[in-house]
């Protein structure tokens, strides 16, 4: 059951719980007026408030065993302050001989903010939650500047049950304050009461107090009504459901044939789904491989690193960084001729024509490969070529996007050969490289790095040719128009391929492990692309990969690949030649 609160106004706010159980009692508050004006005389020559004072005590002996009480008294500690309102008994606080102590010992001497008064009294009795009321004794109207009869109007629109009882104290001359308080009960429901000496005070909250119990009692049968009708609605429910019942039987077997036809249909459009799934990630892939494909090493080359030794690249000139995308100069930084970042781009001159980029101390430059990528491969995979008498070390990122960046970590100047391998996914293409110096030397001409270029050793092309990749060995998948007839057998030199026309590319080796001899390797292409026939090896370690070909484990086959050196297994592998 809703705990239900009520608010009484006397100019004294009465805030405390009675014996009854949360579930049974109501709240109320009584507002109590202890303005100077509680100072004037009724009864002959006895001040108001010491007749409010006997009244409240008679009050707290009979007062409604249902209702819990909490008070509120206002203008007792200040002069002229509006806001000298006090909460002297909380609801949940009740203390009958402390309560009248606390109004015994009220001194009045403010003003009579009753407006406030009523608002801080809804506010204890959560007005807009619970049912709410009030009691207020005055004995003369509001003298701050609110106005309590727009105040009492504006609670009762925002309250879910909010009324106030009024009683005017010794009002019979003052016409004013006797409409004020006359106002506020009209406009929230509630009663208006005059009294002008303690008797007709007692018989005022009394009644005020009775209406209070009537108003809870028929509060209390209604919620009994209501919840007679709702058992009553339970079991006509319940009625209900059973003589349902039997219809629902009669039903369960269309229900039944429903169920199976609707799982079947989700299970055909689950199935549906993955399909739509799957084909999407096919031809993901298939876009992936066509974004940045693998192709032959046509235009392979190798490059002086400048230092005596030379650097291998598959695709040659096409290999090296395209494009600046940003250079942010370190301090201190080199002269403007060895500044500009352009420099870098293409095959490496070692400070030549093109010149090189000094990156200063802690000095950062991002290039971007647009006909080309850089992927993983076995060995190396990029390289990055400095010049100059210092060689200083960088740190290298590389990234697919240019946004999401993958650490490398740092690389030593001079011939930095990097292994993305352990950084990477297998399938993953990177199209921007980022250095940073590391301000190991920031003194002399050139601070900081020199970069004369920057290559992709593992390169996969633009829009290339489908190929697969390995640094020993690369075989391409050539057009119609390229495809060779077959190639049965060739020299231990390459020299020859049986002089077929359109052969396409053979492969010098050794062995072939299952080969009729030890220079040949019959039957090495198959009629529509440059694969191995079925190399018999020891483990698929010692096979060069390509696309869609794998490891028989119960056969010992590796299908449909060539054989490469691996730890020392096998010399010669790796030559590519075009048949004569």
């Amino acid at each position: 059951m809703m705990r239900l609160f009520h608010v009484f106004v006397v100019f004294v706010t009465l805030l405390s719980p009675l014996a009854l159980s949360a579930e049974e009692s109501e709240n109320a508050v009584i507002v109590f007026d202890a303005s100077g004006s509680m100072w004037g005389r009724v009864e002959g020559d006895k001040p108001k408030i010491q007749v409010a004072r006997e009244v409240m005590g008679n009050v707290l002996d009979g007062w409604v065993e249902n209702i819990n009480l909490g008070i509120i008294a206002y203008g007792h500690r200040e002069k002229g302050n509006c806001n000298d309102i006090e909460v002297i008994a909380p609801i949940d606080s009740f203390d009958k001989d402390s309560l009248l102590k606390k109004i015994n010992a009220l001194n009045p001497k403010g003003k009579t903010p009753i407006s406030a008064s009523l608002q801080k009294a809804a506010d204890e009795l959560r007005y807009k939650e619970e049912v709410a009321t009030i009691i207020l004794i005055s004995d003369g109207e509001e003298t701050c500047s609110a106005d309590p009869c727009v105040v009492a109007k504006q609670l009762e629109e925002e309250g879910i049950n909010f009324t106030t009882h009024v009683i005017g104290f010794d009002i019979e001359n003052n016409d004013q304050a006797a409409s004020q308080l006359k106002c506020i009960a009209e406009n929230t429901g509630g009663q208006f009461h005059r009294a002008e000496d303690a008797g007709e005070l007692k018989v005022a909250i009394e009644e005020a107090a009775k209406k209070l119990e009537e108003e809870a009692n028929n509060r209390k049968e209604e919620a009994k009504r209501k919840a007679e009708e709702e058992a009553k609605r339970k079991a006509e429910e319940e009625a209900k459901r059973k003589a349902e019942e039997e219809a629902k039987r009669k039903a369960e077997e269309e229900a039944k044939r429903k169920a199976e036809e609707e799982a079947k249909r989700k299970a055909e459009e689950e199935a549906k789904r993955k399909a739509e799934e799957e084909a999407k990630r096919k031809a993901e892939e298939e876009a992936k491989k066509e974004a940045c494909r693998r192709d032959l090493k046509t235009d392979e080359k190798e490059y002086s690193d400048g230092r005596g030794g030379a650097v291998y690249f598959p695709h040659g000139d096409q290999s090296f960084v395209d494009e600046v995308v940003s250079f942010s100069k370190g301090e201190p930084g080199a002269e403007e001729k060895e500044s500009d970042p352009e420099a870098v781009l293409g095959a490496p001159d070692h400070a030549g024509k093109t010149g090189y980029l000094t990156l200063g101390c802690e000095g950062t430059v991002t290039f971007a490969f647009k006909d080309n990528a850089l992927i993983d491969i076995e060995g190396y995979d990029l390289h990055v070529f400095e010049v100059g008498p210092d060689v200083e070390p960088t740190r290298l990122e590389i990234s697919k996007n240019g946004e999401e960046w993958v650490d490398i970590g740092k690389i030593s100047g001079g011939k930095a050969e990097i292994d993305i391998n352990e950084y990477v996914e297998p399938d993953d293409v990177f199209k921007f490289v980022r250095l940073t110096d590391l301000k190991s030397r920031c003194g002399g001409r050139t601070p900081g790095a020199d970069i004369d270029a920057i290559g992709a050793i593992g390169s996969c092309l633009i829009g290339g040719k489908s190929v697969e990749k390995d640094n020993a060995v690369v075989i391409r998948e050539d057009s119609e128009s390229e495809k060779p007839d077959r190639c049965n057998e060739f020299s231990s030199d390459c020299n020859q391929c049986n002089k077929q026309e359109g052969c396409g590319y053979c492969f010098e080796t050794q062995t072939c492990m299952n080969a009729e001899s030890a220079n040949q390797c019959t039957g090495l292409f198959s009629d529509d692309r440059l694969t191995c026939k079925e190399c018999i090896v020891d483990t698929c370690r010692d096979c060069v990969r390509l696309a869609h070909c794998g490891w028989n484990e119960n056969e010992k086959k590796c299908l449909n690949h060539f054989l490469y050196e691996k730890a020392g297994l096998l010399t010669g592998i790796g030559s590519v030649k075009k048949c004569k």
